[in-house]
């Protein structure tokens, strides 16, 4: 019989999220003082998923707003990949296709206009749909998105129910799209 192993008073406890299956694994660390780390992996069972088989990647530069879109879609049951930017949005898409991408247009980097084009060029990631999430409400900003490649194009600041809303939409209207 194998003994658990026990910490006293770790020092740091830190969770990442596995990309490896549409969010269905946490690494969680344990730190201790003695610079032990030890790594358990979860893994949540096909009834414990509901819509967590459902991957939706929000590239947003903006803590706060990545903060609040977790919030909102999580409670909805959805699974929220996060990129802080265009080069981490690169790195995770290398591992995982999600059913769905918000882009933030205005970002430090790259911006989404030119992520998205490039995003669209991937043959992986051709029928993803894309949706433009941004405060850029200028005429002519929606028009430049879809241009761009987007799929849609959401403003912020949004209202929450109307985001959950549309991100169904998006994901109801490529379901169709793959059935026909």
């Amino acid at each position: 019989m194998e003994q658990p192993l026990v910490f006293q008073k770790p020092e740091r406890l830190s969770i990442e999220p596995g990309y490896t299956n549409a969010c269905e694994t946490v690494s969680i660390f344990l730190h201790s003082h003695a610079s032990i780390c030890v790594k358990m992996t979860l893994s949540m069972s096909e009834s414990d998923s509901r819509s967590n088989s459902i991957a939706i990647l929000y590239v947003e530069d903006n803590a706060d707003n990545r903060l609040l879109v977790r919030r909102i879609l999580t409670a909805e049951g959805f699974c929220l990949l996060e990129a802080g930017g265009a080069q981490q949005a690169l790195a995770l898409l290398e591992k995982q296709t999600p059913d769905l991408i918000l882009m933030d247009i205005n970002m430090p980097d790259i911006d989404g206009y030119t992520l998205t084009a490039r995003l669209k060029a991937m043959p992986q990631l051709k029928n993803v749909p894309i949706v433009a999430v941004t405060a850029n409400a200028l005429r002519g900003d929606r028009e430049r998105s879809l241009e761009a490649g987007c799929d849609g194009y959401i403003e912020k600041p949004f209202d929450l129910d109307t985001l959950v809303q549309q991100v169904r939409h998006f994901l109801n209207h490529r379901a169709l799209t793959e059935s026909h």
